[in-house]
């Protein structure tokens, strides 16, 4: 089961272990950062949805662009 986000630590949030170099840790801090840069196309595919939702009615509806 995933930690929130909240629960994790430094090491666990950058998938590294404690034991790890400072190399290591700024190498994995620098992929983090780019998988959570705003201008991510990671990012921007999670608040993309590419089908339609279905309204509260349970009818479908387009989605924004």
């Amino acid at each position: 089961m995933l930690k929130k986000i909240e629960d994790m630590n430094h090491y666990e949030l950058l998938e590294v272990s404690p034991r790890a170099t400072a190399q290591e840790v700024h190498k994995a801090y620098e992929r983090v950062r780019r998988i959570y840069d705003p201008n991510s196309i990671a990012l921007y595919s999670l608040f993309s949805p590419r089908r339609p939702r279905r309204s509260a009615s349970g009818s479908r509806r387009p989605t924004a662009p």
